[in-house]
């Protein structure tokens, strides 16, 4: 992902939805190197650790864009 450090974003809206249903593709992958380990976890600590994952990207998404004035973020049930 290229970001140019000087992009100025006064407003950032973010749909939940997609991120949340991002980072489960990538947290349940067969690709992702720690996925024998979250296989063998209980079902309660997969999502302890599924709502962590959605956590630190929501930040990492944040920090990088760094809105000046509003931060959005929508989900729809």
């Amino acid at each position: 992902l290229y970001w140019d450090s000087n992009y100025q974003c006064d407003y950032l809206y973010l749909d939940y939805n997609s991120l949340i249903h991002g980072v489960k593709a990538n947290f349940f992958s067969y690709s992702n190197p720690k996925i024998n380990k979250i296989l063998d976890m209980t079902e309660t600590k997969q999502i302890n650790e599924f709502i962590k994952e959605i956590i630190k990207y929501t930040q990492f998404v944040f920090n990088t864009v760094k809105p000046k004035k509003l931060f959005f973020v929508q989900m729809v049930f």
